[in-house]
């Protein structure tokens, strides 16, 4: 077997944040990557994973488990990815995960590679991440494309024997069964770290004139409506008068930006995280 560097886990909300890092930290796990969402939706678990695991020590990675079927969602995946990192660093890359039934048959090979390069090539225009796929073994073999795919290959096999892919596996997740109850009563799933992956040295941050706190909320209409310095971070990128209520008005720019950046963004008239990193990255 190749090198083991580190041994680690992987997390979501069906771990329910149940995880003592600390004392997984104390049985020999140095990394965890944690589902940061899947579909449209951000992992309910994340942002309490993250701070824990960060806290313990460990490096932390994320992954996106995608139901997505052509290009062009990749890229909105991508895009919702990194508005809820909103910045933060990471240790390990950003992983797709790409494995889904619908997405299975040799008939896709081609599209479902397609899928990895528009979501990396997002990834990597951000220029704080490295980018990642995650799959199994024989979705990997048999319904991707992988002409040339080699960097960052997290693959599953619940086996003795690693992965047989035709190169290099940077991460395999090996097994999925009951660990120690001194750190989490249950299954769980561990990985073994396969080549030394480094993180990116961040990009310089962009600074902003716009003086008012980046929100943390979605944003949109309600009735009583919203109010607040967020709503007026978001008048003042959308160049509208500047007011602090999200009335008709605000909710008329969103949707016009939305249809209008050309980034894929989905035109509902809320600001969630794709829409604010769009206007933040503009």
């Amino acid at each position: 077997m190749s090198n083991i560097y580190m041994i680690g886990m992987d997390t979501s909300k069906h771990q329910a944040s149940k995880v003592d890092y600390s004392k997984a930290k104390q049985h020999g796990f140095g990394f965890v990557i944690l589902r940061i969402g899947y579909k449209t939706t951000k992992d309910k678990c994340f942002e309490t994973d993250y701070a824990r695991a960060k806290a313990a020590g460990f490096k932390v990675g994320v992954y996106f488990y995608t139901m997505s079927k052509e290009p062009t969602e990749a890229t909105q995946d991508a895009t919702r990815v990194l508005g809820w990192l909103n910045g933060r660093a990471l240790d390990l890359p950003v992983f797709y995960d790409l494995e889904d039934s619908t997405q299975s048959g040799a008939a896709r090979a081609m599209v479902n590679a397609q899928m990895y390069q528009a979501f990396k090539q997002k990834i990597d225009a951000d220029g704080n991440y490295s980018c990642g796929l995650y799959t199994g073994e024989y979705f990997f073999n048999h319904y991707i494309n992988n002409n040339g795919l080699t960097e960052n290959l997290w693959i599953a096999k619940y086996s003795t024997r690693e992965p047989q892919i035709g190169r290099q596996v940077a991460i395999w997740q090996y097994t999925s069964d009951k660990v120690n109850e001194a750190y989490y009563k249950g299954n769980l799933a561990r990985n073994y770290m396969l080549v030394n992956i480094t993180a990116p040295e961040p990009k310089p941050v962009k600074q902003s004139k716009n003086p008012y706190p980046v929100p943390t909320r979605n944003l949109k209409r309600t009735i009583p409506m919203m109010r607040g310095n967020d709503v007026k971070w978001l008048q003042y990128e959308l160049g509208i008068k500047v007011d602090g209520i999200f009335g008709k008005d605000t909710l008329e720019a969103v949707r016009k930006y939305q249809q209008t950046s050309g980034k894929g963004l989905k035109v509902d008239g809320i600001v969630g995280p794709a829409t604010r990193y769009a206007l933040k990255n503009d």
